[in-house]
């Protein structure tokens, strides 16, 4: 469990957080948010890079934890192979872990990099570092794995993979990541905290986060005209358009229901937070 208790973190006198409460409950967490929504500040809040802020944070209600960590920006010394990278984030970290071998060699196979073991890491590629900097934070069985943009210069397949062994993760750390990608929720089968200037629009289950939006996103084909104060979800490859009315305005015309996605949550769910003064409708709205 994470507690994190009335947080304000400020710079320069510009508050990130202001009494943010959140308690983290889930094996998995994806925390979604615009661009300088407070993502990673709040990671850094957590691990403890950024000590200088008021409230609380408690992980297993203590103050003091093995915390595994993957920075927005991750580096390592390149004349290392990538055993070696590993092997020493372990003795920093952990110094007196027992299995050694075996728990490196599981985060090499977690991240598909058991064949690259005895490469530099000056000769990996950039989703190749990406997955070293994944593997050191899955290090010493910690109690709190973040992950910060973990996803990030990955090719298709080896971010399935690494989804893939996210969600099958039996260790017994609770995992909190964040990433662009809204959809991945879908796959992480992960909880959701969706983050907007510093607050919090909405925490709970991936269904709870999509259900809003059942009944209420439409398809429009190319022979219709949008409606009058509805607006663009997504546009599909077939160049077909989702859309949704603005408000709680009743659509008249043949139009077909869509299937709402996580993405689709995400967008609308933020829309309306910008818009909620105007709008008569407003599921972002607690009250």
């Amino acid at each position: 469990m994470i507690k994190i208790t009335a947080l304000t973190k400020e710079f320069r006198r510009q508050a990130v957080f202001e009494n943010l409460s959140l308690t983290l409950l889930s094996k998995r967490t994806v925390i979604l948010g615009p661009n300088g929504s407070g993502k990673t500040t709040l990671f850094r809040c957590m691990v403890g890079y950024y000590r200088n802020y008021k409230g609380s944070i408690l992980i297993n209600d203590q103050d003091e934890n093995h915390i595994g960590y993957l920075p927005q920006f991750f580096s390592i010394f390149p004349t290392l192979t990538v055993r070696e990278a590993l092997e020493l984030f372990l003795t920093i970290q952990y110094p007196y872990f027992v299995d050694r071998v075996a728990n490196i060699q599981h985060c090499l196979e977690l991240t598909n990099l058991s064949s690259f073991s005895n490469t530099l890491v000056k000769h990996l590629s950039g989703g190749m570092k990406q997955r070293l900097g994944i593997a050191q934070a899955f290090l010493g069985d910690p109690d709190l794995i973040i992950l910060d943009e973990p996803f990030v210069g990955l090719d298709p397949e080896e971010r399935l993979r690494i989804i893939e062994g996210i969600r099958n993760y039996d260790g017994g750390a609770n995992i909190v990541l964040s990433t662009h990608i809204a959809n991945d929720v879908q796959q992480l089968n992960a909880d959701v905290v969706l983050l907007d200037h510093g607050s919090v629009l909405f925490q709970g289950s991936e269904q709870d986060f999509v259900a809003p939006l059942y009944n209420r996103i439409y398809y429009l084909n190319d022979s219709q005209h949008l409606p009058e104060n509805a607006f663009v979800v997504r546009r599909e490859l077939d160049q077909k358009k989702v859309f949704m009315p603005s408000g709680d305005r009743a659509i008249t015309g043949e139009y077909t229901l869509a299937n709402p996605t996580v993405e689709d949550a995400y967008i609308v769910r933020i829309r309306e937070a910008h818009s909620c003064d105007q709008s008569p409708y407003c599921f972002t709205n607690p009250s």
